[in-house]
């Protein structure tokens, strides 16, 4: 994601590195953060496909852009999908999704801001399942973003951290650190 420079000098604006996470069983998958523009999550969508099970959920960690605005192209890819977030976060999402905030970001980064902008629908519960196994929302609070979460699988010892551990850093302090875990089969 390279946008205009904002000025005649300087660089051009860009990103720091964004990622998302598939978690999957034997038959369905969970997604955890949808990208940013249009060609990241037509890769997403992908190589999503290349892993052959039914995506159940899209789950979004927090409210900044680069975490849901591909959300649309991979609803329109997987429509049974349903994208959820806690109320906190989909609250801070609507900003993002206000006509001055997309025409801004349309300027910034012409023609890789997706047309359509969708946000994911509120999840009120503390957990969910995938085949059985439970996947655990933690709301951390501030890190870089208000009301920031990760998303605990306890039973592959996975915690997907979302922007509350990036960079080398870890964003708040009132939560443990993240454990190294698998990411692939819940088996």
């Amino acid at each position: 994601m390279v946008g205009e420079r904002p000025k005649p000098f300087g660089e051009p604006l860009g990103f720091d590195p964004a990622t998302s996470t598939l978690i999957f069983g034997d038959y369905d998958a969970v997604l955890v953060d949808a990208m940013t523009t249009v060609a990241e999550a037509e890769a997403l969508a992908d190589w999503i496909a290349l892993h052959n099970r039914n995506l159940e959920t899209i789950y979004i960690t927090h409210a900044h852009f680069d975490h849901f605005y591909g959300l649309s192209v991979l609803l329109d890819r997987f429509p049974r999908a349903r994208a959820i977030a806690t109320p906190k976060a989909v609250e801070g999402i609507q900003m993002y999704l206000s006509p001055p905030v997309q025409q801004l970001a349309r300027r910034m980064f012409p023609g890789q801001v997706p047309t359509k902008l969708v946000g994911p629908e509120p999840y009120e519960k503390e957990t969910f399942t995938l085949e059985g196994h439970e996947l655990r929302i933690m709301e951390q609070g501030r890190t870089d973003c208000p009301d920031s979460t990760s998303l605990h699988v306890p039973s592959i010892g996975l915690i997907v951290a979302g922007d509350v551990v990036y960079n080398q850093c870890r964003m708040s302090s009132a939560t443990p650190p993240p454990r190294a875990g698998r990411i692939g089969s819940l088996r």
